[in-house]
């Protein structure tokens, strides 16, 4: 329940906007969302599983035929209800991982972006996993966007390398394994294609901080936004990347 907590103080906080609310990284926010919409069709029944205030959900309404957003936390959801009402958009209170017990229907697409590192266990994480299995249709594809700890924990060497502290441990998230996360989703989906944010983490964990040391690195920096639109067309350094981003398919 501290995760829940944290997730509705936030979106109980007047001082943060709908793009900043669940992520301080503004500029990886635009990356994520730039790499999904190309990959979103007209037709498409989605669901976006830990939508939080809505923000990206509002983004990808337009591009597809029927759009759900759900979200465990009950603030979030009443801050994404409160904002821009469009009519193929609706949104949910439910647990990613009781999903088939929501009423929610089947769906074609299923988003996760940085939902289940909220899930502080692996077991539950994979139950998570099977559960957004069990609301797609056969054939129907799960995009998937979730921290990596082994592009953390390269990342942290490399900081280490140039004079920089390791990043701050984030208590409510748990980063995935990729091999173990692999393994878990190979039992409902085949894999589509696999990348990473590794330029833009390496840019904006390692290279900003070694140049404006000792001030402290800002997430709207210009260098930032150039890492981002770079890493649109650029998956260097995936071993780097914090991310793990994913498209599966159904079996």
């Amino acid at each position: 329940m501290e995760t829940k907590s944290h997730w509705d103080e936030r979106a109980a906080d007047p001082r943060r906007d709908d793009l900043s609310v669940t992520h301080n990284d503004i500029w990886q926010r635009w990356l994520e969302i730039a790499l999904i919409k190309p990959l979103l069709r007209p037709a498409d029944r989605v669901i976006d599983v830990g939508c939080g205030a809505g923000y990206a959900t509002r983004l990808f309404a337009p591009l597809v035929g029927r759009i759900v957003g759900v979200d465990f936390s009950e603030g979030m959801i009443v801050r994404a209800k409160a904002a821009l009402e469009i009519d193929n958009l609706s949104y949910a209170v439910a647990d990613v991982r009781r999903l088939s017990e929501a009423g929610l229907g089947l769906f074609d697409t299923a988003l996760s972006i940085r939902c289940l590192i909220n899930i502080l266990d692996w077991e539950q994480q994979k139950l998570a996993l099977d559960e957004i299995a069990a609301v797609l249709r056969p054939g129907g594809r799960l995009i998937l966007v979730e921290g990596k700890a082994e592009g953390r924990a390269a990342l942290n060497e490399e900081r280490q390398a140039n004079g920089l502290d390791p990043m701050p441990v984030v208590t409510h998230n748990l980063d995935f394994s990729e091999p173990a996360l692999l393994d878990h989703l190979a039992r409902h989906f085949a894999l589509s294609s696999k990348r990473g944010f590794g330029r833009y983490d390496y840019v904006s964990r390692v290279v900003h901080p070694r140049l404006v040391r000792p001030a402290e690195p800002k997430y709207d920096a210009e260098i930032n936004e150039r890492a981002a639109r770079e890493a649109v067309s650029d998956n260097s350094m995936e071993y780097m990347s914090r991310v793990i981003f994913l498209v599966l398919t159904r079996k």
